[in-house]
């Protein structure tokens, strides 16, 4: 489902941006939205992992 809804973002955002302007605008609009959400993804998974306590090991 989500790669669904980002392939849809990615789409959206390249044909909008080449209503208004070239092909060159687009990628670089498409591949900065792109960044973006990856960044996005890399900090929640930081905060995820910062967020966890270190589990005690087993004793036998």
């Amino acid at each position: 489902m989500g790669t669904a809804i980002g392939t849809a973002l990615i789409t959206a955002v390249a044909f909008g941006v080449l209503a208004r302007a070239d092909w060159d605008a687009a990628f670089t609009a498409s591949f900065a939205v792109i960044t973006v959400i990856v960044l996005i993804a890399m900090g929640i998974g930081i905060a995820d992992m910062r967020r966890r306590t270190p589990e005690e090991p087993s004793r036998g």
